[in-house]
């Protein structure tokens, strides 16, 4: 049991009474123990603030003016209008493929945290590794012309990794009506690969771009080229670069919210900045 007491907590206690607040709100609470305190008694006296606007997450206090929202996802028609508009820029009788980046190693069992392609993530909002989008707009059959490829998840996975998501999920993401596991992408592609002349294929050559990492992209391109030496290649980048150049609303508003949380939490480590602290005393702010 959480009691709301003091002059703070019963200005947020009068916020669910007015309904400002909504009466079925979750509240968090995160406990943290000062550095050198290492014989704490066993009674503590718990402070609790609201998190954000949203009541969710981020940082903040009753002052702060907190709304109740709720968390909007990004609408699958804006991958659905980003795939349109691609297919319309590449040439007929072709299909184009997009890979996910791959979780990248740093010790034999840690690995940095994962960071989406953003063009496959700009064609699909799907946020997850071992992804292959197949686009085959030429196809008389609706059910091949957009194919997305995703990972199967198992009982190994699911403790160890975290749960995958379902064929289900990855619809109602992005809008793909056909999904498969990749364990099924070669034989999927052997059937098309007959009926086309051209594949497009995702490499960055941005005149920036300057990694020594071969990235799954890059293997993916090697593998698909020694494989299919016949047909003509085609470069997905040019078109996306001028396509993602045009923000959609919805992208605008995404970056905005993403400029907010930055700024909450540069402002909440302000708050604790000072001579004589270090990263450690608020890495856990």
């Amino acid at each position: 049991m959480v009691q709301f007491s003091g002059t703070e907590f019963t200005e947020l206690s009068k916020s669910v009474a007015d309904g400002t607040i909504a009466s079925d709100a979750k509240y968090y609470l995160r406990l943290y123990e000062a550095e050198g305190n290492a014989e704490l008694s066993t009674n503590y006296k718990l402070a609790v603030q609201p998190l954000s606007e949203a009541w969710v997450e981020g940082t903040g206090k009753f002052s702060d003016n907190p709304k109740n929202i709720n968390d909007k996802k990004i609408d699958k028609n804006l991958f659905i209008k980003n795939r349109y508009n691609f297919k319309t820029k590449i040439d007929p009788n072709s299909v184009a493929f997009f890979n996910s980046n791959d979780i990248y190693p740093i010790s034999a069992d840690s690995t940095l945290p994962f960071e989406q392609h953003r063009d496959i993530f700009h064609l699909t909002g799907i946020d997850q590794e071992e992804t292959i989008l197949l686009l085959y707009p030429p196809s008389k059959d609706d059910k091949t012309r957009e194919i997305l490829f995703i990972r199967k998840s198992d009982n190994h996975t699911k403790v160890w990794e975290g749960e995958k998501l379902s064929k289900k999920q990855a619809n109602e993401l992005s809008g793909i009506d056909s999904i498969y596991f990749i364990d099924d992408f070669k034989d999927i592609l052997s059937s098309i690969a007959t009926k086309v002349d051209t594949f497009y294929i995702n490499k960055n050559e941005h005149y920036r771009a300057n990694s020594p990492v071969e990235t799954r992209e890059d293997r993916f391109i090697s593998w698909l080229l020694k494989k299919y030496p016949a047909h003509n290649v085609a470069k997905s980048n040019p078109i996306l670069q001028r396509q993602r150049s045009i923000k959609h609303p919805d992208e605008i508003d995404q970056i905005k919210k993403a400029c907010n949380i930055t700024r909450k939490g540069f402002n909440r480590v302000l708050e604790f900045i000072k001579p004589n602290v270090w990263e450690l005393s608020i890495i856990h702010i």
